[in-house]
């Protein structure tokens, strides 16, 4: 399996929201959001530096990864897959980095987010998920934080979604 995991990495004397991609136990790569929202209910610029497009090596438990969102994952089971990640905010901005992912052949794309539930937003969440695999002629998955990780006055509902080229 393939496996995406969110966490906080401290890069650099630097607190970073990443996506930390596993296979076979071992760990792939770390991918940091780059998009780090400041309005409304979100202040993550608070805590967490913006992440680095380009791949630069790190260390993780004394093993040197790749850190940066300019990744592709493949798979030896699956001939032709080629997983990239965004995190969250990542999609919801204009030069999303699934853009550049899906133009160097991203076949589907992962995004890992803690998005919370306004009125509407779900289906505004459902349209963006749909209209961004449509546009990238992708399979995007999408997975939100679930009710348990509510402790502020937020709400989370735990959305998940995929969409393939647009359906």
């Amino acid at each position: 399996a393939l496996i995406f995991v969110g966490l906080p990495f401290e890069k650099d004397h630097k607190l970073y929201n990443v996506a930390a991609v596993i296979n076979c136990g071992e760990l792939m790569g770390l991918v940091p959001k780059t998009c780090l929202p400041m309005y409304g209910e979100f202040y993550e610029g608070r805590h967490f530096e913006e992440g680095n497009r380009d791949v630069v090596m790190t260390y993780f438990d004394d093993e040197e990864v790749p850190f940066g969102t300019d990744m592709l994952f493949e798979c030896d089971a699956i001939s032709g897959l080629k997983v990239a990640a965004e995190l969250c905010e990542d999609v919801w901005v204009a030069d999303t980095p699934s853009t550049k992912h899906a133009l160097n052949g991203a076949t589907i794309v992962v995004n890992l987010s803690a998005s919370n539930e306004t009125v509407c937003k779900d289906e505004y969440r459902k349209m963006l998920v749909s209209a961004t695999s449509a546009r990238l002629v992708c399979a995007y998955i999408y997975a939100s934080a679930g009710d348990g990780e509510s402790t502020q006055d937020l709400v989370f509902s735990a959305h998940n979604l995929i969409a393939e080229n647009g359906s």
